[in-house]
């Protein structure tokens, strides 16, 4: 019961052929070569192009990333700092209006050096009163709650101080406007 299977005569005759005749038949022209090779170059040149790219696009991210983080810094602190600047407020008015013969308190003292510091660690964090009294008013710097006479386009008084936090404005100055005293 033996079977045999026919041969493929043709399958074994290209495999008992010897490796140059399979290495002649694959052989590739140099014309195709150039062809090939430039294709490959402009190839190259594409992905590079690509590559180039994408890697501007990563580092202008990043640099994006960073300008966000700390913008996101800068507001919180500047919540922080409009929450404080009340609390300034009140340290300067209540020693504007220390009670007569209260001056050599002790406990005084130790307000009038809260305030001072308080003062001097907002002015560590770039804060920076805004110049009024006697100034030329300006809208940007100045908000004018009072008119005094005539009116006029200076700041004759001071009813709150205004405050800027690295040059920008977090409050305007309360103003009173009037002319000019010289």
């Amino acid at each position: 019961m033996s079977e045999e299977q026919p041969v493929d005569q043709e399958a074994t005759a290209t495999n008992d052929a010897p490796p140059e005749a399979a290495a002649t038949a694959t052989a590739i022209a140099p014309d195709d070569l150039a062809g090939q090779l430039e294709a490959e170059k402009g190839r190259s040149a594409e992905l590079l192009d690509s590559w180039q790219r994408a890697r501007a696009e990563f580092l202008n991210y990043k640099r994006r990333v960073e300008q966000e983080k700390q913008r996101d810094a800068q507001m919180a602190g500047l919540i922080v700092i409009a929450k404080v600047l009340p609390v300034l407020d009140d340290f300067e008015l209540a020693m504007a209006h220390v009670p007569k013969g209260a001056e050599n308190e002790s406990w005084l003292n130790g307000v009038a050096l809260v305030a001072h510091k308080l003062r001097s660690v907002l002015e560590s964090e770039g804060v920076q009163p805004i110049a009024a009294a006697g100034q030329k008013f300006d809208p940007a710097l100045h908000e004018a709650v009072m008119v005094e006479g005539e009116g006029g386009d200076f700041v004759v008084a001071e009813l709150r101080r205004g405050y800027t936090l690295h040059g920008n404005v977090i409050r305007p100055a309360l103003v009173k406007v009037g002319k000019s005293s010289t």
